[in-house]
């Protein structure tokens, strides 16, 4: 049988207070075999055989897609929709609809901080405060302990008194005890070698000069005095040499003074030695030598009386005095100085090259005259500092 609708069909809304139960009935249209038949289908056969619905669900639960392939679909706790683990750090309250979602109790830490992570676009500025972090170990500060990025961790300061710095290799960051040791000093007079720097020194200042030269000594045929035997030196352990101070020139003939050493590489000073004293050359009898010069670290030996012997360069890097003439000429002159450097090492290395050179010999005395003094030897003075 062929029922014809009518044009217009009216389709009435629910009498008020009527509950729909799923049994009221629809009549639809199947095709079977070619043969289209007019059919009465339920409301709960609709909703769950032809439109995939499940039946049931709970209160505040939501709808969604449990399939990828068809329109299956499930009813869902509204919590299942949040991620609440270690991960994430997130933390859920109440249920249905009055859910509250937040940051657990400890849940950000090295994980949700670590690298983009959180980027700058999610976080507004000054929105974490302290209370937002996690919770941290006892007598802690939070960052990163060595020197390479990474996930910040708990830095934990254990004895009493320890403060925060870097140790002393420059590649961590602890809690060490304060070292209040005062500079060590190391001083180096002769010869060469090998230094080594003293465990957690900090910096290093030195002071080098080269060695003096001697005076020459008076009267007629007298020798010139020696120069300085070499050039002070402090240099990478096997490497380029970083400082030197040259050494004096002896003082000559014809009461000529010596020449001061050069001086190099220092980054607080380098000094040219200073010349020494020239005395009246020709037919003078009864004349004093001529002074050596004086080091940035000593007085220069100081010339003969009449008749008499040059004095020694006084310490360290000075020259010395000419000799004093008698009878015949010429006066004895003085010894240059040795270079002077002052250089200042930051994080030093675990050793350095070394070199001091000796002090020029005297002059020897010529007819009518006396001797010179000796130059005197260079030297190294290392500062050992342990605190900035």
């Amino acid at each position: 049988m062929t029922t014809t609708l009518p044009a217009v069909v009216t389709v009435l809304d629910l009498p008020t207070a009527t509950t729909v139960t799923g049994v009221e009935l629809f009549e639809v249209i199947q095709t079977v075999s070619g043969v289209q038949q007019s059919v009465q289908v339920s409301l709960n056969q609709i909703m769950t055989s032809i439109g995939g619905l499940p039946s049931g669900g709970g209160t505040s639960q939501l709808l969604a897609k449990s399939s990828g392939s068809n329109y299956s679909t499930a009813w869902y706790d509204v919590t299942s929709f949040v991620s609440v683990n270690a991960t994430t750090g997130l933390a859920t309250a109440g249920t249905g609809t009055a859910l509250v979602v937040s940051i657990a109790s400890g849940g950000v830490g090295s994980t949700q901080l670590g690298a983009l992570a959180v980027q700058a676009a999610n976080v507004t500025t000054n929105a974490i405060g302290n209370t937002q972090l996690r919770q941290g170990s006892p007598l802690s500060i939070i960052g990163v302990a060595g020197n390479a990025t990474a996930n910040v961790a708990d830095i934990i300061g254990v004895t009493a008194g320890n403060v925060l710095q870097v140790n002393a290799g420059g590649t961590g960051l602890i809690f060490g005890a304060l070292n209040t040791t005062g500079p060590n000093t190391v001083i180096l007079t002769s010869g060469s070698g090998t230094y080594t720097v003293t465990a957690n020194t900090k910096y290093i200042k030195i002071r080098l000069v080269g060695p003096g030269g001697g005076g020459s000594g008076s009267g007629t045929g007298a020798g010139v005095g020696g120069n300085g035997s070499a050039t002070t030196t402090l240099s990478v352990n096997g490497g380029a040499v970083i400082i030197s101070g040259g050494p004096g020139i002896g003082g000559g003939t014809s009461s000529n003074g010596g020449s001061g050493g050069a001086a190099s590489g220092g980054n607080v000073v380098s000094i040219t030695g200073g010349n020494g004293g020239s005395g009246p050359n020709g037919i003078i009898t009864n004349f004093p030598g001529s002074d050596g010069a004086g080091s940035q670290l000593a007085a220069g030996g100081t010339g003969g009386n009449t008749g008499g012997a040059g004095f020694a360069g006084a310490g360290y890097g000075a020259g010395g005095g000419g000799g004093g003439e008698i009878t015949t000429p010429n006066v004895g002159s003085g010894g240059g100085a040795g270079g002077y450097v002052e250089h200042i090492i930051t994080n030093p290395a675990a050793s350095y090259g070394y070199a001091v050179g000796l002090g020029g010999a005297a002059g020897t005395a010529g007819t009518g005259g006396a001797v010179g003094g000796a130059g005197f030897a260079g030297v190294i003075i290392i500062e050992e500092h342990f605190n900035y």
